[in-house]
């Protein structure tokens, strides 16, 4: 919160940080839709704004002509075969990666690799979206349904495949971990 000198209100200003973070999550977003979409120059131009190396750009070009169809590479950690921007719910039956965006692997467990706050914002970003991916909830004739019930029900199936519990338990370990002391 900012409050302004000449007026004395309050506002709703997003604090640098916040700000800079969805900026780059905008950029990730319209660079995966440029590659969808067969637009090459703007893709490049986007990709050296993200760091998105030569290489990594030409294997997302030669993947997103798989982008709307249902094939899905044979190995789970071929990373770059599917197009950037599109979801492999594989990802939910394994314990060792999460898959951005870009189509980059973070190791779950190395917080240089997988920071708290980006573990955090998974961990998020899937509970709100559980229900795109979990099996639809069962409700016998009797059961009281309603929308808080369904998504409840959705999130206890999200929470216990592997990838989550794998989230959970690594969200828990590192709020057990002693801070590193500020040098001085």
């Amino acid at each position: 919160m900012i409050a302004p000198a000449d007026t004395g209100h309050v506002t709703d200003a997003p604090e640098p940080r916040d700000r800079q973070r969805r900026d780059q999550q905008r950029l990730r977003h319209r660079y995966a839709a440029c590659v969808s979409m067969g637009l090459r120059e703007e893709a490049e131009r986007l990709a050296r704004t993200l760091g998105v190396a030569q290489p990594e750009l030409e294997a997302h070009f030669r993947a997103s002509h798989h982008g709307l169809d249902e094939w899905e590479p044979a190995d789970f950690e071929s990373f770059a075969s599917l197009p950037p921007g599109r979801f492999d719910p594989r990802v939910f039956g394994q314990t060792t990666w999460w898959v951005d965006i870009l189509r980059r692997p973070h190791r779950i467990s190395d917080p240089e690799d997988f920071s708290t706050e980006h573990l955090h914002a998974v961990i998020a970003f899937i509970r709100a979206e559980a229900w795109r991916w979990a099996d639809p909830p069962e409700f016998g004739d009797d059961d009281p349904i309603s929308i808080a019930s369904v998504l409840g029900a959705f999130n206890e199936r999200i929470d216990d495949t592997p990838l989550m519990r794998t989230l959970l338990a690594e969200a828990e370990r590192r709020a057990d971990a002693p801070r590193p002391e500020r040098g001085g």
